[in-house]
């Protein structure tokens, strides 16, 4: 390690030199842990750094037997996956970041829709098993975005099991937005096998079917004409025939149409519909994209292909907007005397806008937009309205600047001009240097290393008070469960007393009754 004479020469604090490499300092709360379990791999690592420590199979192995930590469509019974956790978060706390659980925060990225019984054991494990201090589940999609800058954005999760797409506007997840389609990286393996087995060749082991995925595979369709090469993938001293039909895996099962006629990029536009119209643009032009099936060559590309192919559909047209007929009148004025400037001034500019109204005659609510650009000689008005009016009225008027006169000297032009509300295929993919199987672990990292995460997280004495895990659709303050009704029979209740006829207003007193007070 560096003296702390020569940390101090590079003006870094000591204790944050020592954070930085995981080690803490006594009196200094250490790294907090940041774990994603996905269905394929698990990321872990530290907050503050820029890439996991370990990127490890969700798996363990027990019996014999390899066993998957977590799998969306199978979850087991809680008392076999309390075991599974344990064992799984052992090989993670002690083989491979080598801490000590009691002194240690977790944040765990995951995905808003993963089981309940799953994230409940899971922090059942953290607390009862590991005592960690604090455990706190983060959305994967909002912290997507951290690491891009953005706020606003629609994240495409395309992982092992499934992909997943919803909208973040200003750091929350729309959970209304969310779509999800099963052409993910195991539908894209499958697809492998088979082309394999189609060859006439033997099919390999899942775990080489997926290096194939990785190393030979595809995911944007080859331009007209292009043709895609037989590949060969060495095997045990021989070599395997990728032939196109493998290697164009991906993009037959991400992008193309299955029996239900959906995709991945249907799956995207589909949840643009379910977005509110006016964050509809901002999420076309800001797409991440993230998972490990994304990372296949030219699924970006294809993506946005897909996209505006797909857009114009009959189902996507509420996506178009309206589209509306404005003219636009082009004024030339010359500069009679003086000097503008560069800009135009903005009393000149009101001067000009009064002048050309008051002389057209028209309404000031009607006007679309009015630009006034300015060149040593002459300035340029251009003014958008639903109509306009013959520009007779303004020939040789002239107006007085601030530092000049407008002489209108010059033939007016009327042209036509459409505005659109729509979203005019504006799609839009970031443009980072992240690997995107890692872009949400990295948002969580970041948000560890926060303030606030203490504040957020749930820590061991409030979850030994209550051992119940809040859901995402669970408003604050509301019960997590409506009383059961009781089983008791209600105790008899005498008759409600006959009330005499209704009173209106206007009617006599009825009699016996006192007579009303008014209060003016």
């Amino acid at each position: 390690f560096e003296s702390p004479k020569n940390m101090a020469a590079t003006n870094t604090p000591i204790l944050g030199r020592l954070r930085t490499l995981g080690l803490g300092t006594i009196g200094v709360e250490k790294l907090a842990v940041v774990i994603e379990i996905g269905s394929a791999y698990t990321k872990c690592g530290f907050a503050g750094e820029a890439a996991p420590r370990h990127v490890v199979p969700s798996e363990v192995t027990r019996n014999g037997k390899v066993v998957r930590v977590y799998d969306p469509e199978s979850v087991p019974e809680p008392k076999e996956l309390r075991e599974i956790l344990i064992d799984f978060l052992f090989n993670i706390f002690y083989k491979h970041l080598l801490i000590k659980t009691n002194e240690r925060r977790v944040l765990i990225c995951e995905n808003p829709w993963t089981p309940t019984d799953f994230r409940q054991t899971l922090a059942d494990v953290l607390f009862t098993h590991y005592k960690v201090i604090s455990v706190f589940f983060a959305p994967i999609h909002p912290l997507a975005l951290l690491p891009l800058g953005a706020r606003t954005g629609l994240v495409v999760d395309c992982g092992y099991s499934e992909t997943n797409v919803v909208a973040v506007s200003n750091n929350t997840a729309l959970m209304f937005t969310w779509k999800s389609t099963a052409q993910a990286g195991k539908a894209v393996q499958a697809r492998i096998s088979q082309a394999i087995k189609d060859s006439g060749q033997t099919v390999p082991a899942s775990d080489v079917i997926e290096d194939i995925m990785v190393r030979a595979c595809l995911a944007a369709k080859p331009p007209a004409g292009v043709a895609v090469a037989d590949a060969k993938y060495p095997l045990g001293g021989q070599k395997l025939t990728l032939t196109p039909a493998a290697r164009l895996a991906g993009a037959h099962v991400l992008f193309a149409p299955d029996e239900e006629d959906q995709s991945v990029a249907s799956t995207v536009l589909d949840a643009i519909v379910k977005a509110p119209r006016d964050i509809r643009r901002d999420l076309c032009s800001h797409i991440a994209i993230i998972g490990g099936t994304a990372a296949l060559p030219g699924f970006a590309s294809q993506l946005l292909s897909e996209l505006k192919t797909l857009f114009n559909l009959p189902r996507y047209k509420c996506l178009h907007g309206e589209t509306t007929e404005f003219k636009q009148l082009s004024l030339t004025a010359s500069i009679a005397d003086g000097n503008p400037g560069d800009v135009v001034s903005a009393d000149d500019l009101n001067a000009l806008r009064t002048h050309v109204i008051g002389k057209l005659g028209i309404a000031e609510e009607s006007i679309k937009q009015f630009d006034v650009v300015l060149s040593p000689k002459a300035a340029t008005i251009k003014l958008v309205a639903p109509a306009v009016p013959d520009a007779a009225p303004l020939k040789n008027t002239i107006v007085l600047g601030q530092h000049c006169s407008y002489l209108f000297d010059k033939p007016a032009a009327v042209t036509t001009v459409l505005f659109s509300t729509g979203l005019v295929d504006d799609f839009a993919v970031f443009d980072h240097p992240f690997p995107e199987h890692a872009l949400g672990w990295l948002g969580g990292s970041l948000f560890a290393a926060m303030e606030l995460l203490p504040d957020r997280s749930l820590t061991l004495d409030q979850y030994q008070a209550n051992p119940k895990l809040a859901d995402w659709v669970q408003l604050p303050g509301e019960p997590e469960e409506p009383p059961a009704p009781s089983a008791a029979p209600l105790p008899s209740r005498p008759p409600p007393p006959q009330l005499g006829r209704p009173r209106e207003w206007g009617a006599g007193v009825v009699a016996g009754e006192p007579a009303p007070k008014l209060v003016p």
